[in-house]
């Protein structure tokens, strides 16, 4: 008896409907109000990060719109359906703009659309990453957008939206897709561990979330990476496959950035970068440890709000920069800062003691000599 063929994660539990669609309600809800209406317009533009759910939304989209049942939701047992959920219908197109650049590609497809739907109502057209397409290419499809056949819809995924013309976005709907949030995410990874039977820790639970930063996709894969071997997922799996640092890390950098001391404080630092632990995951775990230490007030003797401040400033201007790798940077400039600041008041406490000895000294001659 031959096995069964295995089937990745990403393709197995990739949404098939618009309820299943993780996170994303409002851009769900306002495109099955426009079906179920009629109200479509010509071109639509998906804005969001990797894995929040653009593809799969344009592929339940174009379902929804040529299923047999005609319920304005796909009912993925018709034919149609099942021909778009293999990639094998005449009428939907789907191109990959990140190896598909040129215009020979936007050429192809517009010459097919400009016939009517063979299979069923409208021919819809699906360009992933839309910001990779060239000028050329561009300047092709912007013709078409402006007056495209009757009953043809363009589907275009970005997730940089400054890279793709004005005159294309202007001629686009725009419908944004959030960052899928923590708990819908934990509750969506937790469904599929539990159908799958793999167990997972509260710690590895959590660095998945802050690794993985709102991606479903980025999730899965890295489930499926880590459960080939072993049925459970420990924090020790994530540390040693994807270098992320432990929570104890994280708050010793936090306090002993804090705290200023130098020997602690420079120690650690060498500790971490002989680990070559990912940068990225250090310096987000550590943001958001200032992050809630300043809206909790929790300072407790570590330091006083300016100082917090201070540093969630440096560390805000390092994000801004996108410049993660650099994360010590910021912290090394706070703690040298701090530790003058110290070494100031230290001097003059130094100073005053010593000018109060004085005083003291030149009151007491004083009380001597009038004896």
């Amino acid at each position: 008896m031959m096995n069964k063929k295995y089937i990745p994660f990403h393709l197995k539990y990739r949404p098939q409907n618009f309820q299943n669609i993780i996170g994303q309600h409002k851009a769900t809800q306002n495109l099955q109000i426009a079906i179920k209406k009629k109200k479509l317009t010509f071109a639509y533009l998906l804005i969001g990060q990797h894995g929040s759910g653009k593809t799969t939304l344009a592929r339940v989209v174009a379902k929804a719109l040529n299923c047999i049942d005609m319920k304005n939701i796909p009912c993925n047992i018709c034919q149609n359906c099942i021909n778009i959920h293999l990639g094998q219908s005449f009428d939907v197109y789907e191109i990959d703009a990140d190896k598909n650049t040129g215009i020979e590609h936007i050429r192809d497809v517009i010459e097919r659309i400009q016939f009517t739907p063979i299979m069923g109502q409208y021919k819809v057209c699906i360009i992933d990453e839309a910001h990779m397409l060239s000028t050329s290419a561009f300047n092709s499809l912007l013709k078409t957008i402006e007056s495209p056949p009757l009953n043809t819809i363009f589907i275009l995924s970005t997730t940089i939206i400054h890279k793709i013309p004005n005159t294309i976005i202007s001629r686009c709907q725009k419908i944004y897709l959030e960052p899928i949030r923590n708990q819908e995410l934990t509750l969506a990874i937790s469904k599929i561990l539990h159908n799958e039977k793999i167990k997972i820790t509260n710690q590895a639970m959590v660095s998945l979330l802050n690794l993985t930063k709102g991606s479903f996709r980025d999730a899965l894969s890295i489930v499926e990476t880590l459960c080939i071997d072993e049925k459970l997922i420990t924090m020790a799996d994530l540390t040693n496959k994807y270098k992320i640092p432990s929570f104890c890390i994280i708050n010793s950098l936090f306090e002993k950035t804090c705290n200023s001391n130098l020997i602690d404080f420079f120690s650690l630092l060498d500790y971490i970068q002989f680990n070559q632990w990912d940068e990225d995951q250090i310096f987000c775990a550590l943001y958001n440890n200032v992050v809630k230490s300043f809206i909790s007030n929790n300072h407790n003797s570590y330091m006083h709000s300016q100082n917090l401040m201070t540093l969630l400033s440096q560390l805000l201007e390092t994000k801004r920069s996108n410049k993660f790798n650099q994360f010590w940077i910021p912290l090394t400039t706070f703690v040298l800062e701090n530790q003058l600041k110290k070494r100031k008041v230290e001097k003059k406490n130094i100073e005053n003691h010593f000018n109060t000895r004085k005083l003291r000294v030149k009151y007491i001659r004083i009380s001597i000599n009038k004896i």
